[in-house]
């Protein structure tokens, strides 16, 4: 398309009709004494000294690259050809179209002039040149070129229409008009003709020229509906909303049925206030199979809200959607964006099975679209179906290989299952694959500490609780899991001390936070201190056995072994006897002390 836009109708023409190399074997200039412009730098000064054998045999080889598409390689071999023989028009002509498609335009005019001078008979070859002045944007030139060749054949009227496109690419337009004008008058009126007459229209902004111009389009193609759509379309970009509906409706008077009038009307009835018959438009459209699904779906999405599914809809637009809907799963059936727009407003009424049922049918049509694949993780998780969870999250990882929800839920499942080891791999693959979603992460972190924790790998946690508190400072939740950890192992109670606390200065009624920072306490020597912070703790949840036990050692630290027999005891009577507690009892000392 990016061509098209540079070199205009000419360059399509060209394309079409010439997609192949059209010559059985390379040309050279007509006139021996001809020679190439002065940019083109003759490497012999005899072509016929050449090895034709060798020239012809890489200008077929280039012609075959060109033929199944290797541009670039067939664009090596003609410029290989031009170098063994400068004058070689026909590598020079190739080389020039080459060059316009891969949108090189000032080597393409250089190879596309030295073709035309070489063989200035040949209407492809100059053709070619005003097709490559126009991708340098020398317009006139074009123009000046093109009306030679017109006039040379005035037979072949699609070169003038070429010469009049060009004039109106150079500014020209009363003067392409006149050739629309004789053009018109010899062949009558095409769809060609009229619409780049009304391609010339716009680029001087004649509006009435325009309509009238569209109108004879509708008189000469009375039953060509995208006519009355393309003039409608005008009305109402030129803010002529009422000669748009009118228009419209010229058409509906012809074709009942045609979607896109109908919900042109739609468009003009609402912004005239009257969703009454805007509603009514749009049933009509939705009704109709000639209305391009894009279109329908665009509507569900941008007026009633059908994904984003926490948007508040009025008890007349719900009734208004659930309407449309349904003509879309009667009208479409075959289409996943029916099922899923259905589903959506089954999942926003907290129908669960219903919508993932609908969601299912998306996937089973269309299974490329992620959307409707996470909705249905998300329902299997919802309605705890394990054995289908199962089967789909696999389906969704062969499908969406870096998703990160699809490794979620999956990862999760095996966490439900207690399939620890499981777990691991899909929630770090999937944690690597999140991006600006903080939030989300962290889940995946979460998981993980709990895959570890559960095969009694508390150090494997570490790194991630430091990932947690990184992305989330003040995650209360990590801070605290992270702090018991470091604690329950002695290790870094500084590091734990510090988290304790910052539990505490956002949950200052914490027991468990209080624990921990009491033990910490107790580890770095601060035993004052960690004896004050476990009464505190102990005052919260006196039944505790391990803050019991751990009061116990703190008040044996302080010398005061017959509290610590006491508060071993009570420990022992929360939790039941265990060896080491049992001893620390009967021998008033911890095993460390032996």
């Amino acid at each position: 398309m990016a061509l098209f836009k540079h070199v205009g109708f000419l360059a399509v023409l060209l394309l079409l009709v010439a997609s192949g190399c059209k010559h059985t074997k390379p040309t050279t200039a007509t006139n021996t004494n001809q020679r190439p412009p002065e940019n083109t730098v003759p490497t012999r000064k005899d072509a016929k000294s050449i090895d034709k054998v060798r020239e012809e045999a890489v200008f077929v080889r280039a012609c075959t690259e060109k033929m199944i598409g290797n541009h670039r390689e067939a664009l090596a071999l003609f410029r290989e050809c031009i170098e063994l023989n400068p004058f070689n028009a026909a590598a020079n002509y190739e080389a020039a179209g080459i060059c316009l498609l891969l949108q090189q335009p000032e080597r393409a005019l250089k190879y596309a002039e030295t073709a035309a001078n070489l063989n200035a008979g040949n209407t492809w070859y100059q053709l070619r040149y005003a097709s490559a002045l126009q991708a340098n944007g020398k317009y006139d030139d074009a123009a000046n070129r093109l009306e030679k060749i017109a006039n040379t054949q005035p037979a072949r009227w699609q070169y003038k229409l070429t010469y009049a496109d060009a004039l109106t690419q150079a500014g020209r337009v009363k003067e392409a008009i006149a050739v629309y004008d004789e053009v018109e008058k010899d062949q009558g009126i095409s769809d060609t003709l009229g619409m780049l007459r009304i391609r010339a229209l716009k680029k001087i902004n004649d509006k009435n020229g325009i309509v009238a111009a569209y109108e004879k389009l509708i008189t000469a193609f009375p039953y060509e509906t995208k006519y009355y759509l393309q003039l409608g379309n005008e009305y109402s970009a030129t803010a002529q909303p009422d000669k748009a509906a009118a228009t419209y409706r010229r058409l509906l008077a012809k074709d009942p049925s045609n979607g896109r009038a109908h919900l042109a009307l739609a468009t003009y009835y609402r912004s005239t206030g009257n969703a009454n018959e805007a509603y009514k438009e749009t049933v009509a459209a939705f009704s109709s199979s000639e209305t391009p699904l894009s279109e329908k779906v665009n509507i569900m999405h941008t007026q009633y809200g059908a994904e984003n599914t926490t948007t508040a809809l009025s008890a007349q637009q719900r009734r208004e959607a659930d309407t449309l809907r349904k003509i879309l799963t009667r009208i479409n059936p075959d289409d996943a964006a029916t099922w899923k727009i259905n589903a959506d407003y089954l999942y926003r009424d907290g129908n669960w099975a219903e919508a993932r049922k609908n969601y299912r049918k998306a996937v089973t049509i269309d299974p490329s679209s992620w959307n409707p694949w996470m909705r249905l993780l998300e329902l299997n998780d919802r309605l705890k179906d394990t054995a289908s969870q199962l089967t789909e999250a696999k389906q969704a990882l062969e499908l969406f290989p870096s998703q990160p929800s699809a490794y979620f839920y999956y990862g999760q499942l095996m966490l439900q299952q207690k399939r620890w080891k499981d777990a691991i791999e899909p929630l770090s693959t999937g944690a690597s694959y999140v991006t600006d979603d903080p939030e989300f992460e962290v889940k995946f972190y979460l998981g993980l500490i709990e895959a570890f924790s559960n095969q009694n790998k508390p150090e494997r946690t570490d790194d991630y609780y430091e990932k947690i508190l990184r992305l989330q400072p003040e995650n209360t939740v990590a801070a605290l899991g992270y702090a018991t950890s470091l604690t329950n192992r002695n290790l870094k109670p500084v590091r734990a001390e510090e988290l304790a606390q910052l539990v505490l200065n956002k949950e200052p009624e914490n027991a468990a936070a209080m624990d921990v920072l009491a033990w910490s306490k107790y580890q770095l020597g601060s035993y004052q201190d960690a004896k004050s912070w476990m009464e505190k703790s102990l005052a919260k949840n006196p039944k505790s056995a391990r803050a019991n036990e751990r009061m116990g050692d703190i008040q044996h630290a302080l010398n005061n072994d017959v509290e610590a027999v006491r508060y071993w005891k009570k420990a022992r009577e929360i939790g039941g006897a265990n060896p080491a507690l049992d001893r620390k009892i009967e021998r008033r000392k911890l095993d460390h002390e032996e």
